[in-house]
């Protein structure tokens, strides 16, 4: 106890020498404390203290089990796949020494691919030449053929000649003798052998056609050899040098011939000339057989120095061509054939002295044929004498055929026809400025060609016939097809009709002004009835004004002649603007149709004007137009668009494609972009691998974003809950780590977690923005495929701005204005074609609003080819709805109360009613009618395209009459026929042109 005292003492830091009082004190606390202690029970807890131990070490025993065992086991297999993996790095290495060897092997390819790319770009160039001289060989060849048929032509003539002169006895002995020199002329043929000769040249031209076809195999093994480009550029330089002389040989012979044919032609005229006397009576068959004989021996040897120039000609185009060949060899075998080149080029060299030879022996043979023909035309010198008397005898039978064919002209005969020319002639008809013809006609057919005279050297005729039983008068003098037609008289009933028809002299100058109330034979008469008219427009509108006004910080001036559009001159100042506050001076000058203005000192600008007609101006406001004249629209101010922005949804497939680093995307993806949209669905952006296994897309649907992907291991996706089609820009962004991606948009958030393992993103590095092109689609994401009617910038893949201006590929994309609205924008270029074919048909109505700061302007169009047509158009600042059943054109005609209140740029409605030959037409509730004079023609016959804000040019628009463009804003365009109401949906349309869809610029 006293021991216990003492630790008990060191543990309170008492000292020793403790009072027996505090032991005892201390004594009773232990003893107290002692019996408690035996007073408890510690059975209880020894028993869980021994349960926990047994559990303890049975875990323990169950973790060795579970991991010391197993671990034990795959020491091995871990050792194996270490040395595996060690296997695999040292494979790594060596490949990527190999790769960057083909590398090299790849750059030096390239290299002398695009040197041997160039070789073969002059080798074509110079089969191109070799081709061409091919085909001076081939003209030869044809006008050796010519030649032989002339030859043969001039035999026949001399043959009938002879047989007209053996009819005049005091001729017989001359025919004897010009038998006799046939005879000679036909041997002469026979010992040259020109049909021999002709087979040869054919025979050569196959040869050349052969070799043509072998140089083409050359040149297509030449670009297969995309190695050893020196080889090649050496066999392309004697290939070029032998092209060159075969042409320079082919050349010569060529003029060698054409010298030849011009010393053999011989000073009594041509062939032409010989082969047009052979034809006159027979009082002129004695010369002409002189002459003809002449020819024809001239001819004959024409033909042969021809033939013998081709044929030299073709003999050097062989040689060449083998030579080509032995250089395709050449090139087969590269560098060992060199030697074979040379001695090549020798050959070469050897066969150009050839033609030089056969060149002398031409000249050789011309000279020969001269001292023949010398001595004929001395043989044939009596001859000459009766050549003067008869020619006199030639004249005074001309003047006798005259006067028979004007006798002829003057018969009038009654002649019938089945279809065919009934009557051809000659009338004696000079140069003038007035024809008339009177003919008498009956007939039963609807379609006629009752009279043409034509012109042999212009475009200039006249002609008469019946179109659906009418008779038209139709002219050209010159100045393009003119035509009448005699209305409300039909004349294929078998009786007989006198037709009058003449062109008196017309003045050159045109006439400006307006027409109105015409008639023919007092019928009342539309010169807008059919198709043929030029400078023509519905209504009379004629403004002449000078108008010179700031738009900002611009001088325009404008001037109206009484044209259909004033004439514009825009001035920008040199320097700065012209509301600076200072001084400026503006001077105008119009003079013999120009138009000049000057600002300051600055350089002048002039401008044609449509004509020079004096204009009468009345009145001058300086400062300001008061509001009851004010003759100005609203300015043409051209949309603002935002830079960078892109408008999609244009179509069905609009998008732009851009490509990017896929091993970039793998693990880690974020995209970020700005939205603009109202629309319900649409795609936004897809990417994919090939098979669409892997894949990351945003689609809107019901006004919200749907996020979803595929990591390979099962489709997960993720919406946020928030309305993005209000319009505004909203901006979203996605950040994808391996499994786990996060949207936000504003505030709002949304996740999603990948199923299973997978966490690596494996797509080709293309992602296309706004929608899919056409024939790509896939099923992994629904049926919202389709693009996004919407605005999209800024777009950034993995924190690098993508440049939507410069994609890799593109469809239907424009641009994003300013401020926008619904509609549909046309710039004033082009056209929508909204449908393929419509029927106007007996009833229609058609609906729709627009806005424009024109006055004049096409809007829509529905037209046959040949009458029937529907036009809609706005000029000088009213609406024209034009209907044609058949019958002519009608017309309903809109005049706002105040001038130009159309083209202030507001929105109006425009309702057009067609009730069979009825028309009705309300523009912003005001209603004007109008009617057709035929009540039996009700229904306009069309199955032809819709025309929306222009047309093309090739296309006829018979309703129409002007074909400017429009520009401005349409939308809500139907058509209804009954209870089947039409929808136009220009994003659908067949084909746009200078037109976006779906939006305008507010």
């Amino acid at each position: 106890l006293k021991e216990k005292a003492k630790k008990i003492n060191e543990t309170f830091r008492i000292k020793d020498g403790v009072t027996d009082k505090n032991l005892q004190h201390i004594q009773q606390d232990i003893e107290k404390m002692i019996a408690e202690m035996n007073g408890r029970s510690f059975d209880k807890h020894e028993e869980m203290v021994e349960d926990e131990l047994d559990a303890a070490n049975a875990l323990l025993e169950r973790v060795k089990k579970l991991f010391n065992n197993p671990h034990k086991t795959t020491q091995g297999l871990k050792d194996e796949v270490k040395k595996k993996l060690a296997d695999y790095k040292n494979n790594f290495d060596e490949a990527q020494e190999l790769l960057k060897e083909a590398q090299e092997k790849i750059k030096e390819t390239n290299h002398l691919s695009a040197v041997n790319q160039r070789n073969m770009t002059a080798l074509e160039k110079r089969k191109q030449a070799v081709e061409g001289g091919k085909k001076d060989t081939e003209d030869v060849l044809n006008e050796g053929h010519y030649l032989i048929a002339a030859a043969k032509q001039l035999l026949e003539k001399i043959s009938l000649g002879l047989t007209e002169l053996s009819e005049q006895e005091h001729l017989e002995p001359l025919i004897g003798k010009l038998k006799d020199k046939m005879d000679e002329l036909a041997a002469g043929i026979r010992d040259e052998k020109l049909p021999e000769l002709v087979l040869r040249a054919e025979y050569h031209a196959a040869v050349l056609n052969d070799s043509s076809g072998i140089l083409d195999g050359i040149l297509a093994e030449a670009k297969n050899l995309s190695f050893n480009a020196t080889a090649a550029f050496r066999a392309y330089t004697n290939i070029k040098d032998k092209i060159d002389e075969a042409e320079k040989v082919a050349k010569e012979a060529k003029e060698t011939a054409n010298q030849a044919v011009r010393l053999a032609s011989g000073p009594d005229g041509s062939l032409k000339e010989t082969a047009k006397s052979s034809l006159q009576k027979s009082f002129r068959q004695l010369n002409e057989g002189k002459r003809l004989g002449t020819d024809v021996k001239d001819a004959s040897a024409k033909i042969q120095a021809a033939k013998d120039k081709a044929k030299q000609a073709n003999d050097t185009a062989n040689a060449v061509l083998a030579e080509i060949k032995d250089l395709n060899q050449n090139l087969l075998g590269l560098q060992d054939n060199c030697s074979k080149l040379k001695d090549d080029v020798a050959k070469a060299n050897a066969a150009i002295n050839t033609p030089a030879k056969t060149i002398a022996d031409a000249d050789m043979k011309v000279k020969e044929l001269e001292d023949k023909a010398d001595k004929l035309m001395d043989k044939l010198k009596p001859i000459k004498n009766l050549q003067d008397t008869l020619g006199r005898n030639i004249s005074h039978i001309k003047d006798l055929i005259n006067q028979a064919r004007k006798h002829a002209n003057s018969i009038k005969v009654s002649v019938s026809s089945g279809g065919d020319c009934i009557r051809t002639y000659r009338p004696d008809i000079k140069k003038g400025t007035y024809n008339s013809i009177v003919l008498n006609v009956k007939t039963s057919e609807l379609e006629n060609l009752l009279f043409y005279l034509g012109s042999a050297r212009y475009t200039d005729f006249l002609a008469i016939e019946m179109r659906k039983g009418k008779v038209n008068f139709l002219w050209d003098v010159g100045s393009g097809v003119g035509r009448v037609e005699y209305p409300d008289l039909i004349i294929n009933d078998q009786y007989w009709y006198r037709i009058e028809a003449s062109r008196p002299e017309v003045s050159l100058k045109k006439y400006s002004g307006c027409l109105r109330d015409i008639e023919i034979s007092r019928t009342p008469y539309n010169l807008l009835s059919g198709a043929d008219y030029l400078g023509l427009t519905k209504g009379c509108s004629l403004e002449v004004y000078y108008a010179v006004f700031l738009n900002r910080g611009r001088l325009e001036v404008h001037v109206a002649t009484g044209t259909r559009e004033p004439r514009r001159v825009t001035i920008r100042p040199e320097s700065g603007v012209f509301n600076d506050g200072k001084e400026h001076s503006v001077r105008l000058h119009r003079s013999r149709g120009y138009l000049t203005v000057q600002v300051n000192e600055e350089r002048a600008q002039r401008k044609s004007l449509p004509n020079d007609l004096p204009l009468d101006i009345k009145r001058l406001f300086v400062g300001g137009v008061p509001a009851s004249f004010q003759n100005m629209c609203a300015a043409d101010i051209h949309p603002i668009a935002l830079l960078g922005a892109k408008r999609f949804g244009l179509s069905k497939n609009s998008h732009v494609a851009v490509e990017f680093d896929d091993t970039k995307v793998k693990t880690r993806l974020i995209i970020e972009f700005e939205i603009q949209t109202e629309a319900e669905s649409g795609l936004v952006f897809y990417m994919a691998r090939i098979n669409h296994a892997d894949f990351a897309t945003i689609q809107i649907k019901d006004g919200m974003a749907h996020f979803s992907y595929d990591l390979g291991s099962g489709n997960a996706s993720t919406v946020v809950q928030k309305k993005i089609n209000d319009g505004e820009w909203h901006k979203v962004r996605i950040v994808r780590d391996r499994k786990r991606v996060t949207v936000t948009i504003g505030l709002t958030v949304a996740t999603a977690v990948s199923p299973k393992n997978a966490d690596i993103l494996d797509v080709v590095g293309m992602i296309y923005i706004g929608g899919l092109p056409k024939n790509y689609t896939t099923r992994r994401i629904g049926r919202v495929l389709y693009s996004i009617n919407a605005c999209i910038r800024n777009f950034k893949l993995n924190n690098k701005t993508l440049d939507l201006d410069n994609p890799t590929s593109s469809l239907d994309v424009g641009v994003c204005f300013l401020n926008s609205q619904r509609g549909n924008y046309f710039d004033g270029t082009g056209f929508a074609k909204a449908v393929a074919r419509y029927r106007v048909g007996t009833d229609l109505r058609i609906e729709f609003d627009f806005r424009t700061s024109q006055r004049n302007a096409v809007l829509l169009g529905i037209s046959s080819q040949r009458v029937d047509g529907l036009g809609i158009e706005l000029f000088g600042g009213k609406i024209f709805v034009h209907i044609d059943n058949g019958a002519g054109i009608f017309t309903a005609v809109y005049d706002p109360p105040h001038f130009n209140a159309l083209c202030q740029g507001q929105w109006h409605n425009v309702v057009v009613n067609k009730v069979k030959y009825r028309l009705e037409l309300i523009v912003d509730g005001e209603k004007v009618e109008s009617r057709s004079p035929s009540v039996t023609s009700t229904a306009t016959d069309t199955n032809d395209p819709v025309f929306v804000g222009g047309y093309p040019g090739d296309m006829k628009q018979l309703a129409l009459t002007i074909d400017t463009p429009f520009k401005g804003c349409i939308c809500n365009l139907k058509l209804t026929k009954g209870t089947q109401t039409l929808e136009v949906d220009f994003s659908k349309a067949i084909e746009l042109k200078g037109v976006q869809p779906l939006t305008c610029p507010a």
